[in-house]
């Protein structure tokens, strides 16, 4: 991931911020995973046709 953010310290005032900078780092997570994936699968076709 390209861009680091601080996740808010977990406690009790902190704890619904801290859920959602945890779900906004586990959806960056996986949208990069999905499109190195997706790059990955596009090249293999390419390559499967080229042959």
């Amino acid at each position: 991931i390209s861009s680091k953010q601080d996740l808010p310290i977990l406690g009790g005032d902190n704890l619904e911020l801290g859920t959602e900078a945890l779900t906004r780092l586990v959806r960056e997570v996986l949208e990069e995973l999905f499109k190195a994936r997706v790059k990955e699968m596009g090249e293999t076709l390419q390559t499967r046709c080229l042959d």
